[in-house]
């Protein structure tokens, strides 16, 4: 599928509105050669076909401009505050001039828009000839309103493919209205650790549920006794018949479907990491790291907590990402360096923040290898080292780790990007909104949730090398 289907979806709707407005507007023309009854039988005939036709059906509730252009200023709007000033200005300028053209389509051709209330005008009183005149007028405006705004979109397409930012972004966006999100709690392969942390998975539910309903088919016509499907199923030896079925079945379905895969490990006490959650496994298609990231983020935020990654292993291509996050995407939320401004995000106040950690908390930048902000007093420390003592659970008394303090050196620095990005807690709601709709998808296979997790733990295993993220 290509980067940019979204806007080359639109495109393609636009012309086929185009042609239904000029086969509408020939049909009302040609009805002036009319009178009476007969001329009232053709207006009720095309009123029909705007109501049946591109305006009124299922097919446009689904490819409508209005649906179809809210995705793709979604999308922009995503990446706005990341463009340079030039970029933001031509696409601004583009999303403003398409918004406008969009607006007049729909007031003109949506159910009980203006040509179909016009028409319905026409039809009442079809011996007053102005009115017919009138729905001519609307349908040449709508005519015209559609080639302009294909005119914009194509517009949209060319700045699009000159801007990397906003490509990467579509990568994902373009396909969310296939995908969905299944939250798994506390189902692992290979964990002797004392967790109920969930597992979150992002998959392709149409691949999903389509590989499901051909498995099932095929089970109805074996187990009606279909002798050509037995036939079929018979004459293969046992090992290849067993592979065969592993092919089509849910379980192949669910791990081919598979987009990203995250397991977390803790959720920290307040003391440490502000009460993170920490990421154990992570992977994602190629092209969908950064996205998926985004979306656990905006998991966690929903338990006003942020996110720290793995303290004893973090992959190359998760170094990657986080650095990224912690240079690039000025959106995202850097703590223990946000605790002044934005200490309420994760549930905090600036007196609590004071009282557990003392005045130093407000000047850190990263993390200490007890999860405190860096710097504080060693009395502090000390306080909160015994503090901890006398907590039970996950992530209390384990031993950790400081990057920058394992892996540090005299150049190293210490306060942006590479190792220091590891030492960083990230909280960001921005796709709470996206998440919420796909968790709602996910419900329809909830019944395969710890299916899911095993299948996911394998698509982690091996995405190790090509992991995209």
């Amino acid at each position: 599928m290509d980067i940019l289907s979204i806007e080359k979806k639109q495109i393609r709707f636009i012309i086929r509105q185009l042609v239904e407005l000029k086969d509408v507007l020939n049909k009302v023309r040609r009805t002036k050669d009319a009178s009476g009854e007969k001329l009232k039988k053709e207006i009720n005939n095309i009123l029909r076909k705007v109501r049946s036709g591109i305006f009124g059906c299922e097919e446009r509730m689904e490819y409508k401009s209005a649906r179809n252009f809210a995705s793709l200023s979604e999308a922009f709007e995503k990446v706005y505050t990341e463009l340079s000033s030039t970029d933001r200005v031509t696409m601004r300028k583009l999303l403003d001039k398409a918004s406008v053209y969009n607006a007049n389509l729909e007031k003109l051709g949506a159910r009980g828009g203006k040509i179909e209330l016009a028409l319905r005008e026409a039809r009442d009183n079809y011996t007053d000839p102005n009115l017919l005149k009138k729905v001519e007028t609307l349908l040449e405006d709508a005519i015209e309103a559609d080639l302009a705004f294909e005119s914009v979109v194509k517009e949209l397409i060319d700045s699009a493919q000159k801007i990397k930012k906003v490509k990467s972004k579509f990568n994902a966006y373009k396909q969310l209205q296939d995908f969905a999100v299944l939250v798994s709690p506390g189902y692992y392969i290979d964990r002797d650790l004392n967790s109920t942390e969930p597992v979150i998975v992002l998959y392709d539910q149409v691949k999903f549920q389509e590989k499901r309903h051909t498995y099932e088919e095929f089970w109805k016509e074996v187990k009606s006794g279909n002798k050509r499907v037995m036939d079929d199923y018979n004459r293969y030896p046992k090992e290849d018949r067993d592979l065969n079925i592993y092919v089509n079945s849910p379980s192949n379905g669910i791990y081919s479907s598979i987009i990203g895969y995250c397991e977390m490990g803790f959720k920290y006490p307040r003391e440490r990491y502000l009460g993170a959650y920490e990421i154990y496994r992570i992977a994602a298609l190629p092209g969908f790291g950064p996205f998926f990231f985004e979306l656990v983020f905006s998991w966690a935020s929903l338990k006003h907590a942020p996110v720290v990654i793995d303290r004893y292993d973090a992959s190359p291509a998760a170094r990657k990402v986080w650095s990224y996050f912690d240079t690039d995407r000025k959106y995202i939320i850097k703590y223990p360096a946000a605790l002044r401004k934005y200490p309420h995000s994760i549930g905090f106040t600036e007196e609590e923040v004071m009282k557990l950690y003392g005045p130093h908390a407000f000047q850190a930048s990263v993390f200490d290898r007890y999860g405190f902000p860096e710097g504080l007093s060693g009395e502090k420390v000390e306080e909160l080292k015994n503090k901890l003592e006398s907590l039970k659970g996950s992530g209390v008394q384990r031993d950790l780790r400081s990057f920058i303090g394992s892996e540090g050196k005299p150049t190293t620095n210490l306060a942006v990007g590479g190792i220091a990005s590891l030492d960083k807690a990230y909280y960001y709601d921005g796709e709470v909104n996206i998440l919420a709709k796909l968790l709602k998808k996910g419900k329809t296979d909830k019944k395969y949730d710890k299916s899911f997790a095993a299948a996911g733990y394998f698509f982690f295993q091996y995405s190790k090398p090509r992991s995209g993220l």
